[in-house]
């Protein structure tokens, strides 16, 4: 890395550069300021030291010394530490850190924001809240300061813009100021030229930097100026010192020609841990000639660091050597001009573990040069091999992606059908995933065949049935390997398979066969039921089975694709292997016994606590998973902390935040394994804390054990209880525990019996129904624990045949969720208690109670306060503005507010909220249906609101709103057609938002902008 330097005074030296310059500037273009950066050079022969140099880009710098600093937000002024620069050598400053290493593949020396870890930040003096250059006017200043004197030392400095915005440029003659020194007598600066004088480039083309040509200040006067050595910084001829062109940060060198070149790396990303050959290719467009290239591979990539795996070639190697210290390659005698390319392959390189970008450094000279760095390193991705499991578990990440994964084909082409290409693969992370195409001509595509599958993500909607299927499309083939077995088959109930999520998985199941329909649709239908559910099986007459053999209640063992079918899984069955006569078994995944001990601890003690596994199926489990719960601490995370015994003594351990899993075991029907994880904080309250441990087959789906460990912690309770979200989940019928306040007592809603609601700290609630008369414990506020049944009725989920015991009194409702009146309007948050503001829109007596619509901009919610609550509301009106709270309840598939108490309807002071408009930062593409998403806030009722969309050019393409303002969020969308209706072209919009407050007439402005685009072909 290098390494800053700065001044110390010297002697006026005429003939030679005696202080720091200002190489280059880099003004992105807008809307990429994060790349922007600045580069500075030490041209002297000397080593300079300091840690009194600043940087700035403000004109009145100089009033730091006062503690004076501009209102903008877009300043900034920051310190360089006490770091050395070497003679000849730079330093890059970047405005954003992050940004600079994702445009340039290598870090800069220094930056500003913040926003890299691995960068040295500046010491930041001062900035605004947008820091930023811009690409019309602006300036840089570099300047010294002993942190007590009345006058600061410009160092160097560089304007740019046109001259109808000298004002943003220096100018401090005759400035008096008094700084933080003894005495309070002000200094007066010398005479700088003046800025209508300054020739400063008048425009830089986009994406162009501004670089100094040489190390000569042309026409900079060398006395009676304000600069560090007595120059006049303002004098410089900038015009003819600096050149446009584009940014090559770092790569400044007193020798034409050095920090030259460009360099590609094939391949661009690798998989975690792989072995592959390297070949970087070399070129440039400049006149000069390289003859010495420089590389530095990242010390986390390992090789032999031999000559012997290292082979150049192309006309600018025809006669270079090649030598190796580690990992630092170096190129002599080439000949790299814009006449000639040459390569370098290095081979049986090995990618580290960890994923990330690996820039590798290059250097380039000329004969006469020094080795100066490239603009743009190259960069190698490493990452995590891609699974099909990553594919379809972020399907929305990789959706529209060229992905290559590795997989065995579970159905060939010409199965399931002949017109098409309709064939699936799986993998080792027992997923699996359909290739489409229209052409059939894959011989490829055989039973077990292994291939390395490069193609797009793309979701496949049916426009008649509505069922999604993950495909990769346009892809090709590579056969790796025949005969492999299917990997990673999962072994399913019914229930476990009716399951569309798992879309594209070959999984094996069996049941009883139900049904059998013949001549269906091309096909014939199964229907099988384990005593789950039933499950539907499909197989295609294009599949050639002799399906004569199984009828009406024989007993099958089946293997095949989950499919979607009118949203609705079936099993599709292609090969006449795959469906048997057998016997149903019992699943792994999800099978075994765990307890755990100490099973009871103290408030925030810390415990090691030892889990132990034990199996319950005749079949192996071979992986397993603890979940420590998030509000446990673990002091030391990691498999250092993780013990192992029993048949677990030798399974591989990994770590991943709070979960731990083994693999590489063998655990059957009654053997025991156990892990100890040592270091374990408990919360500092009294609960009792569930450990989710999954199990499953040595490759494939885990799934949660049905019975967790549970660890009482504090007073805990005398019973084991899951949340209520997670009870929420559970089937109909199942029995269930949960713990939390009650939120509408008994008799509030009925009088004739029981309907009441409880919640706990996951945000959602739970029904309580009993219909025989009124439970008398079940009152506001209490803490109770109950056990029952769950059973849903008309979208309510309830608790039935329960038995309760009362904790507590006087609890707070937990986890009341705030949502919009849209949001409450939907049946999402059925049973939860949640919290509503807005407008009263229309008051309504019907049906035995009241209805109130309250709206607050996102849509209409209905509150619903029945006669046996005894509510008086009388003092509601329409217009009024109210806070509700109440569980949501359904009425007619629609969500509605029950209000239950007269505490829970207020009528508080409206809110003013701040005037902004939110649009998203990305193109967006109307010709493919895509609406864009507008939010805006107009900060008051009272108020009047225009949104529109203009083109640049000022004219209006069409008006979205124009009404009355609400104090509330408020979406709309733009479908990208003006006011005709009429598809816009591509090209850049302005979203313009006028709110005209009515009481005061303030009108308030804001401006986004649009960018229309479209998908390439």
């Amino acid at each position: 890395m290098h390494r800053l330097l700065f001044l110390l005074l010297l002697p006026i030296l005429l003939m030679a550069q005696d202080h720091l310059l200002i190489s280059e500037v880099f003004v992105p273009p807008s809307g990429e300021s994060e790349k922007a950066f600045v580069e500075i050079t030490n041209p002297t022969a000397q080593t300079f030291s300091s840690d009194e140099v600043y940087l700035a880009n403000y004109n009145t710098y100089y009033q730091m010394v006062a503690d004076q600093f501009p209102a903008t937000n877009q300043f900034f002024v920051a310190r360089f530490p006490d770091l050395t620069l070497n003679a000849s050598q730079v330093v890059v400053v970047a405005l954003d850190g992050a940004g600079y290493f994702a445009a340039f593949g290598k870090r800069a020396d220094f930056e500003i924001k913040g926003t890299d870890d691995q960068t040295p930040d500046l010491d930041v003096i001062r900035m605004g809240s947008n820091p930023a250059l811009e690409t019309v006017k602006g300036m840089m200043i570099l300047f010294s300061w002993d942190g007590q004197s009345d006058l600061v030392k410009d160092v160097d400095y560089l304007p740019w813009g046109l001259l109808a915005f000298n004002a943003t440029w220096m100018d401090k003659s005759g400035q008096q100021i008094d700084g933080p020194d003894a005495d309070s007598d002000a200094s007066a600066y010398l005479n700088d030229l003046p800025t209508s004088q300054q020739k400063a480039i008048s425009s830089i083309p986009s994406g162009y930097s501004l670089q100094r040509d040489g190390v000569s200040e042309v026409e900079e006067m060398a006395s009676d100026g304000n600069g560090l050595t007595g120059h006049n910084e303002a004098s410089e001829n900038f015009q003819q010192s600096f050149k446009t062109a584009p940014p090559t940060p770092g790569s400044f060198s007193q020798v034409a020609g050095d920090g030259t070149g460009t360099a590609q790396v094939t391949p661009e990303s690798v998989n975690a841990g792989e072995l592959f050959d390297l070949t970087i290719s070399f070129s440039t467009t400049e006149t000069y000639e390289l003859v010495s290239i420089e590389l530095n591979l990242p010390a986390e990539f390992s090789w032999s660091q031999t000559t012997g795996d290292l082979a150049l070639s192309g006309d600018a190697f025809s006669a270079a050597s090649v030598t190796v210290n580690q990992n630092q390659i170096l190129i002599e005698n080439a000949s790299l001009n814009d006449q000639t390319d040459g390569t370098l392959l290095i081979k049986n390189l090995q990618a580290p573990s960890a994923e990330g970008s690996y820039p590798i450094e290059v250097k380039t000279a000329t004969a006469t040069g020094n080795l100066t760095p490239i603009a743009i390193f190259p960069s190698i991705f490493v990452q995590k091999k891609l699974t099909i499991a990553d594919i379809q578990n972020n399907l929305s990440q990789y959706e529209g992606q060229v992905v290559t994964v590795e997989a065995v084909v579970t159905v060939g082409v010409n199965i399931t059908r002949t017109d098409r290409c309709d064939a699936y693969v799986q993998d080792e992370s027992g997923r699996g995933i359909n290739l489409s195409d229209a052409s059939t001509n894959y011989p490829e595509l055989v039973r077990g065949n292994r291939l390395k599958i490069t193609g797009t993500v793309t979701e496949y909607v049916s426009a008649t049935t509505g069922d999604a299927t993950t495909e990769l499309t346009n892809f090709t083939l590579e056969l790796i390997s025949t005969d492999n077995p299917v990997p990673a088959v999962p072994y399913l109930t019914c229930a476990e398979a009716n399951n569309i999520d798992l879309e594209g998985t070959f999984i094996e199941t069996a049941g009883v066969i139900t049904d059998k329909a013949e001549n269906i649709g091309g096909g014939t239908n199964i229907t099988i039921d384990d005593g789950t559910t039933p499950l539907q099986l499909r197989i295609w007459d294009s599949s050639g089975l002799d399906l004569s053999a199984f009828n009406l209640g024989d007993t099958v063992s089946v293997r095949g694709v989950i499919d979607s079918y009118r949203q609705s899984a079936q099993v599709v069955v292609a090969y006449q292997q795959d469906i048997q006569k057998g016997a149903i078994k019992e699943t792994v995944a999800g099978s075994g016994q765990v307890s755990v001990q100490p099973d009871s601890v103290g408030r925030a003690e810390t415990v090691n606590l030892t889990f132990n596994l034990t199996g319950t199926v005749e079949d192996t489990i071979g992986q397993c998973a603890l979940v420590i719960p998030s509000d446990w601490q673990w002091l030391q995370p990691g498999s250092e902390n993780v013990q192992l015994s029993g048949v677990f003594s030798d399974a591989s351990i990994t770590v991943s935040a709070n979960e731990i899993l083994l693999s590489d075991f063998t655990l059957t029907f009654q053997q025991s394994g156990s892990l100890t994880v040592t270091g374990l904080t408990s919360p500092d309250a009294d609960t009792v804390s569930v450990f989710k441990f999954k199990t499953g087959e040595p490759t494939g789906m885990l799934k949660e054990v049905a019975d967790p460990p549970r660890i009482i912690v504090g007073k805990g309770t005398n019973r084991s209880f899951i949340s209520i979200a997670e009870a929420r989940q559970k089937p109909v019928g199942a029995r269930i525990t949960v713990k939390g306040v009650i939120t509408i007592g008994a008799g509030i809603l009925r009088t004739n019996f029981t309907d009441a609601y409880l919640q706990d700290e996951s945000g959602y609630g739970l029904n309580i129904y009993q219909g025989s008369g009124l439970d008398v414990r079940i009152k506001r506020g209490r803490l109770v624990i109950i056990s029952g049944e769950l059973d849903e009725y008309q979208g309510k989920k309830e608790i039935v045949n329960y038995t309760l015991t009362v904790l507590k009194d006087d609890v707070p409702i937990p986890a009341v969720r705030k949502l919009s009146t849209f949001e409450a309007s939907t049946t999402e948050f059925e049973g939860s208690f949640v919290e509503i503001e807005g407008l009263i829109s229309g008051i309504q007596y019907t049906g035995g109670g009241t209805n109130i619509y309250i709206n607050d901009g996102s849509g209409e919610v209905t509150v619903r306060a029945w006669d046996t609550a005894n509510l008086d509301l009388t003092e509601f009106e329409i217009g009024d503005y109210v806070l509700v709270r109440g569980v949501v309840g359904i009425y007619r598939e629609a969500g509605q507010i029950l209000l239950g108490y007269q505490e829970d309807i207020l009528r508080p002071e409206m809110p003013e909220g701040q005037v902004y408009l939110k649009v998203p930062n990305r193109p967006f593409v109307p010709d493919q249906g895509e609406k864009l998403a507008i939010e805006y806030q107009a900060g008051s009722a009272s108020s009047h609101v225009t949104l529109r969309i203009f083109d640049l050019g000022g004219r209006l393409i069409a008006t979205l709103y124009d009404g009355d303002g609400l104090p509330f969020p408020i979406k709309k969308e733009w479908d990208g057609t003006d006011q005709l209706g009429q598809w816009v072209g591509l090209g850049t919009y302005l979203c313009h938002l006028e709110v005209v407050n009515n009481n005061n007439g303030k009108r308030t402005v804001k401006i986004a902008p649009i960018v229309v685009g479209t998908v390439l072909k």
